[in-house]
C-alpha cells in the first residue's frame, strides 16, 4: 500500500510566511572593466514559481520593471532582469521565497550563469 500524504494541508510557495531571502551574487569583486548598474538585477525564480506568484507575494505588479524575460534561455525557470528596482522593493523581491537568487545587472551586459 502506498503512503498517503494528504493535500489540504499545503502551503502555496507565493503563501509562505517564512523568513527565506534569497541571496544576492555578482555585485562586488568584478573584473577589471565591469560595474554594477544601478537599480538593475536579474531574478531566478525556483521552478514551479511563476511571474504572477512572484508579483503577488512581492505585493507589486512587477511588469514594468521587467527589461527582458529570459526563460528562453533557462528551460524550466523563470528568470527576468528588472530596472529601477529601488533598495525597499529589492529587499521585497528577495524576501519572495519563490526567488531562487538575485543578481546585480553588471556592465558590460553579461547575464550571470
Amino acid at each position: 500500500m502506498a503512503a498517503y500524504y494528504p493535500t489540504e494541508n499545503q502551503i502555496p510557495l507565493a503563501n509562505s510566511t517564512c523568513t527565506h531571502k534569497a541571496p544576492i551574487r555578482f555585485c562586488d569583486n568584478l573584473e577589471e572593466g565591469f560595474s554594477v548598474v544601478p537599480e538593475a538585477f536579474f531574478i531566478y525564480l525556483f521552478p514551479g514559481h511563476s511571474f504572477k506568484h512572484h508579483s503577488h507575494v512581492v505585493g507589486t505588479d512587477m511588469t514594468p520593471y521587467v527589461q527582458y524575460s529570459f526563460d528562453g534561455m533557462y528551460p524550466g525557470r523563470v528568470v527576468y532582469s528588472y530596472e529601477a528596482v529601488d533598495d525597499t522593493l529589492l529587499d521585497a523581491i528577495r524576501k519572495d521565497p519563490g526567488v531562487d537568487w538575485v543578481g546585480c545587472d553588471i556592465t558590460p551586459g553579461g547575464i550571470p550563469q
